[in-house]
């Protein structure tokens, strides 16, 4: 093959590519499964408390207190999907490629930023230390300090350990570079770290600031609410209190709470499912899967839930013969759909791709089939190994199974969602080396996007074609109306490369 075709297969390629990332735009709930949110899902279980065994009565009656509170501070959340997670984490790669590249400050805050979005405190701080020696007057005060917030350095077991958020809220004070209202709303949390909750009630009044006014509105609505009822034991109003810091990011400090509440009284649930919570969400896996075990065994009628989510912390973990065991201890007609759904991906990841096809054709018929489980199979029958340029094993290893689910998806959905069972026709056709009618059919979807991924592509398509003038048209399109930092950055070292 010549380079120039070479370079034409490459640019088609990177055009399909840039199209995937398109079609899940436009359907952001097609990305694979929807509940690796384990907040939702503890909810969920929470909601079954007051069934939990006899003789227990005391701790029935607070936990089905503590719903009512946890139904009115829980937030509206987007469950986080597979796909969502895989991308975001490929994300952050980027940018690391991109600083060091090219190592600026922009591009490391950046970073930073993301790496705490994703709740990677630990990559996060380490990246702060570098800003602090290569950028130290651009820093930002608030992101530094929520960072510390969750800093190796603080140790659960060790109150003073906090000392270095104090001497760090101490000095932007002394500066001038955060505010009155923000040294009272730092100097709370403190207080919460230091368990004195009277103190920090005191400093969350004097705040004025909207800034802080959801999560200091949700604390003191607690402490107003746990007041009016009489004669609640210390390890309740501990939890209800640790519960509201872990909804609004404060994962260490609830962690610490959390832990002193289960000293004071190891049966009580609501504590372990913030612990649990908490360090899944701070990617700490291991010890959430001890403490959803110890879940399991308290709340034995809810033995399947907390099954399901010892099985999303082994597949986060990249531990797929783990997570395939437990789904398969999976048996509540509610959860096996979603058990069929869990283990196609195990195998898929786990590269058992015969076993993957045959998990499909159990789906196949399944009522609770939707649109999200077509585009998982045709996203990683077809495009997955194009994507990171690998052959096409899943697809050669059973090509009745597509077929059948391509004839499945025409005949159940309708409407725009027909838009997924086109995006299956086109990963088919380039499978089987037909680029002519994969590009027809990828063509007639993206007429239907008028955003910065469209322009992205098709400026990528005429930069690999050799068409430089429409390509920076296409790029600076895509620059306006684009809203990712990531690919802003990525757009302007493209244009600087025509």
């Amino acid at each position: 093959m010549t380079q120039a075709r070479i370079l034409q297969a490459y640019s088609f390629i990177l055009l399909v590519i840039r199209v995937i990332f398109i079609f899940q735009q436009k359907h952001p709930d097609t990305t694979a499964l929807y509940t690796h949110n384990t907040a939702a899902a503890l909810e969920t279980i929470t909601t079954y408390n007051s069934d939990s065994e006899e003789g227990n009565t005391t701790n029935n009656d607070y936990n089905t207190s503590s719903l009512a509170i946890m139904e009115q501070e829980q937030p509206e959340e987007k469950p986080l999907l597979v796909e969502d997670y895989i991308q975001k984490q490929t994300n952050i790669a980027t940018l690391e490629q991109l600083y060091t590249d090219n190592p600026n400050s922009e591009l490391l805050y950046a970073l930073i930023n993301a790496l705490l979005s994703q709740h990677r405190f630990v990559d996060a701080n380490d990246y702060i230390q570098e800003a602090l020696t290569t950028f130290p007057d651009s820093i930002d005060p608030y992101t530094h300090i929520y960072a510390v917030f969750h800093s190796p350095s603080l140790r659960i077991s060790q109150v003073w350990s906090i000392k270095v958020v104090e001497e760090l809220v101490e000095s932007y004070r002394n500066k001038s570079l955060i505010s009155n209202d923000d040294y009272l709303f730092y100097s709370a949390m403190i207080q919460f770290w230091k368990n004195d909750f009277e103190a920090a009630r005191i400093l969350l009044q004097q705040i004025q600031s909207p800034k802080h006014a959801t999560i200091k509105d949700k604390l003191l609505q607690t402490f107003s609410t746990l007041q009016r009822q009489r004669d609640i034991p210390g390890y309740y109003q501990d939890a209800i209190i640790s519960l509201t810091l872990m909804r609004h990011g404060y994962y260490s400090i609830a962690k610490k709470i959390a832990t002193q509440t289960v000293i004071k009284n190891e049966n009580y649930i609501l504590p372990y499912q913030i612990l649990a919570h908490s360090h899944f969400m701070t990617q700490n896996r291991d010890t959430a899967i001890e403490y959803l075990i110890k879940l399991r065994d308290l709340e034995s009628k809810q033995s399947q839930r907390y099954t399901f989510l010892i099985w999303v912390a082994h597949y986060r973990k990249g531990n797929y013969s783990q997570s395939i065991m437990y789904l398969n201890q999976v048996s509540a007609p509610s959860l096996v759909m979603d058990a069929y759904r869990y283990i196609l991906l195990s195998y898929i990841q786990w590269k058992e791709f015969g076993k993957a096809h045959s998990t499909r054709q159990k789906m196949l018929g399944h009522s609770d089939i939707n649109k999200d489980d077509f585009y998982t199979y045709f996203y990683h029958t077809f495009y997955a190994a194009m994507r990171h340029g690998e052959p096409w094993d899943m697809y050669m290893r059973n090509k009745q199974t597509p077929y059948i689910s391509l004839e499945q998806c025409v005949s159940i959905l309708d409407g725009d969602d027909q838009d997924i069972c086109d995006y299956g026709k086109a990963g088919l056709a380039l499978a089987n080396d037909n680029k002519d009618q994969a590009k027809k059919i990828l063509d007639d979807l993206i007429i239907h996007y008028d955003d910065s991924y469209l322009f992205h592509a098709l400026a990528d398509y005429y930069t690999f074609y050799d068409m430089p003038e429409q390509a920076e048209q296409y790029y600076r399109k895509a620059l306006e109306t684009s809203i990712d930092h990531n690919e802003q950055e990525l757009i302007k070292r493209k244009i600087i490369n025509l």
